[in-house]
């Protein structure tokens, strides 16, 4: 492969009814040090504005309307589709809500060129989480779309990144997941919940009962998730707002996901709002981030300490 600088990026931003969040991921990627050549903003179902104001402020960005929300799976699903219609080298896959630094694509793109066959995954920062494979500003090289597909739109929420990255381009393609020490990313906790929506709940449950009896062969990691999601939904009916029927919601999963019945078959919409719902965004998150930023560039030793642990995670990561 040659420099960096020849290789083909296309960005694809994801968002959901987060205006501000869109706007400031599309601030951040276009004033990178080393840009995209392209970037895709899916709008996924959002109310009517979003794309019309990215596209007035950001002639750059090509914007992909859906006309209803297919979820983080169906969302990425059709913005890797529209990069590799583009001619790509390489995916750069963004969510709304994670903070990007100004070197993190230079930086990934240093790491793809001494780590052929991977997926490159910047830092996450605040440090002390782990480090999962959720849709936080990794590099995906075209060659490895081409050989596993795109994400499984049918799964529309949760799981999605955890099938596509460990399972599909991991476990059965052989593909590496590597993390960049310089590439850096933000991704705060901006929603506190006291409750969790039953939609959500839904395809948690059936998600992750499809992806143990259907992907995975463990029979000892089946009965440990059938264990888990048994012991939730007792807490969920007994403590939870409209416990009873976030509980049915739960049974209906753990049946779907046995049978294999995927998509979108319960629509968040469908649910009234939940009086226990986070707060919305906190407007200093991008101070907070850069902060942040500056000190992990800063302190080498915490860098070296923290690869070395996310590394693990991700090495031990298998799934729900």
């Amino acid at each position: 492969m040659g420099g960096s600088s020849e290789q083909k990026v296309v960005a694809v931003i994801l968002t959901h009814n987060r205006l501000e969040g869109a706007i400031m991921r599309c601030e951040e990627v276009t004033r990178q040090t080393r840009p995209p050549d392209d970037i895709v903003l899916v709008d996924n179902g959002s109310a009517r504005g979003i794309a019309e104001q990215i596209t007035s402020r950001f002639p750059q960005v090509s914007v992909v309307r859906l006309p209803e929300n297919l979820g983080p799976a169906g969302g990425f699903a059709v913005g890797f589709s529209e990069a590799m219609r583009r001619g790509c080298d390489f995916v750069w896959a963004i969510d709304d809500d994670t903070v990007v630094s100004a070197r993190c694509l230079e930086a990934l793109l240093a790491d793809a060129e001494t780590a052929p066959r991977s997926v490159i995954f910047p830092s996450r920062l605040p440090h002390h989480e782990k480090h999962g494979v959720a849709w936080r500003a990794m590099l995906v090289p075209a060659d490895v779309v081409r050989s596993v597909g795109v994400p499984r739109a049918d799964l529309f929420w949760h799981l999605e990144d955890t099938e596509y990255f460990i399972h599909r381009i991991r476990d059965v393609a052989g593909y590496r997941l590597i993390i960049s020490p310089k590439a850096v990313v933000w991704h705060g906790t901006h929603r506190p919940r006291k409750g969790f929506p039953g939609w959500k709940l839904y395809y948690q449950t059936r998600n992750s009962i499809f992806y143990r009896f259907r992907l995975k062969r463990s029979w000892w990691r089946r009965l440990l998730t059938l264990l888990r999601v048994a012991g939730r939904l007792v807490v969920i009916f007994a403590r939870e707002e409209r416990g009873p029927a976030k509980a049915w919601l739960m049974v209906r999963g753990v049946a779907d996901g046995l049978r294999g019945r995927m998509g979108k078959t319960v629509d968040p919409q469908s649910e009234p709002p939940s009086t226990l719902a986070g707060s919305s965004p906190d407007t200093r998150e991008r101070e907070e981030a850069e902060e942040a930023f500056r000190r992990w560039d800063a302190d080498s030793e915490t860098r070296e300490t923290m690869l070395r642990l996310w590394m693990n995670d991700l090495e031990r990561q298998t799934g729900a």
